[in-house]
């Protein structure tokens, strides 16, 4: 089989990987310089032929094949699939895991790995049928339903939300002189509140929003993509697809209504505990409004909006995006710091000022108030449920 040519690998794709530092092991550099003979090895073991062009998100390349052997013959009759090759980082190093522990159900589905070289061969979706193409209330109904058939317990091999969220308290107490006093105090009491309630055990999708869905074609069923699976409670997992689709946000007559309606279709389809939604969400939209003015102080630019699993907890560069797991239509980056979609410059649709993310914090702060999650100021009313404001 002859080599893979260097323009096989798209620019686009090498200008997000180039200059990362290691995370924790491999340089951005070192794995451009690593890719091609990865591909080369992974079409030869799994006896696989390109089969279109190489698309991509923040930290994946993905490949359209064709399966020329009979080995995944039962899991993709339509010998259809793509190969999925990540730059190592740790977020990425338990997707095989997670895909494995779904089998299919309600997620994309794993043919094949070899996690050592960051290397998944993936069942292939129908990439112009996303879930951004119903109404946002209808994917939050759909998001509800993945959140009950991706629900089981977690493998000890996951990370821990108990842990992964322990370093949020001294960042919301140090705070930042931009996001106000009330919220940092406010979410570093709720996140301990919820932390002593017990926060682990099961198998989370921790950045499951509309951007992360993708219709399957045989059944036609919306699957998962691009897990970050964590240890955790699915309350915790719901911030994503509140926040998500910033254009129907800004176009809302009430966000804070608009945004606690999200919250509460998905806490009713998954059967969730409104309250901890509620909780769990104020604390992650904190979160994000310390990232956003962490990075206006020096001179840069955040996504209100991305998964605080990376950028809100010490990890800067995070890689939320979709990967494109179907391997077909959109060839670029479709959610990420340095969005490129369709070959161009993504609309920055999700960015948001300093003061906005506050004020989301704020009213994701006082519908926890209004739902009882824990008590108003001495300056203000609990509203009556419902009545937004």
């Amino acid at each position: 089989m002859g080599g893979v040519p260097a323009l096989a690998i798209p620019e686009s794709f090498r200008a997000l990987i180039q200059g990362r530092a290691p995370d924790p092991e491999v340089s951005g550099d070192a794995w451009l310089r690593l890719l091609p003979g990865r591909i080369e090895e992974s079409l030869h073991r799994w006896d696989l032929a390109p089969d279109g062009p190489a698309r991509h998100g923040e930290c994946a390349l993905v490949i359209p094949v064709r399966l020329q052997g009979n080995d995944f013959a039962a899991s993709a009759p339509d010998r259809q699939a793509v190969l999925k090759l990540t730059w190592p980082h740790a977020e990425a190093r338990h997707e095989h895991l997670a895909l494995r522990d779904w089998g299919g159900e309600g997620a994309v589905r794993l043919l094949a790995a070899e996690p050592t070289a960051g290397v998944l061969l993936l069942e292939r979706l129908d990439a112009d049928r996303e879930l951004t193409s119903v109404s946002i209330l209808e994917a939050c109904e759909v998001i509800g339903g993945l959140f009950r058939r991706l629900d089981r317990p977690a493998g000890p091999q996951f990370d821990l939300l108990s842990a992964r969220a322990a370093p949020w308290l001294d960042l919301v107490r140090a705070g930042v002189a931009q996001v106000p006093r009330r919220l940092t105090e406010q979410a570093a009491a709720t996140l301990s509140h919820l932390l002593a309630g017990g926060a682990d055990g099961r198998l989370v999708h921790a950045d499951l929003h509309d951007l992360n869905v993708l219709a399957r074609r045989s059944p036609s069923q919306w699957v998962a993509i691009d897990p970050k699976p964590v240890s955790g409670e699915w309350a915790y997992a719901v911030a994503p697809i509140v926040w998500n689709r910033a254009d129907a946000l800004a176009a809302a007559y009430n966000l804070r209504v608009h945004a606690r309606l999200r919250a509460e279709i998905v806490a009713e389809a998954a059967g969730l505990d409104p309250a901890r939604v509620t909780q769990w969400t104020f604390v992650r939209v904190v979160l994000n409004a310390w990232e956003v003015a962490g990075a206006a102080v020096a001179g840069g630019s955040a996504w209100f909006g991305r998964d605080s699993g990376r950028g809100a907890v010490g990890h800067p560069g995070g890689c939320a995006g979709r990967s494109c797991e179907a391997g077909s239509g959109h060839p670029g980056v479709l959610r990420g710091r340095a969005g490129a979609h369709r070959g161009g410059v993504r609309p920055d649709r999700h960015r948001h000022s300093t003061d906005e993310a506050c004020a989301a914090a704020d009213g994701a702060r006082r519908d926890a108030v209004d739902c009882g999650a824990y008590p108003a100021r001495p300056d203000e009313h609990r509203r009556p449920a419902g009545v937004g404001g």
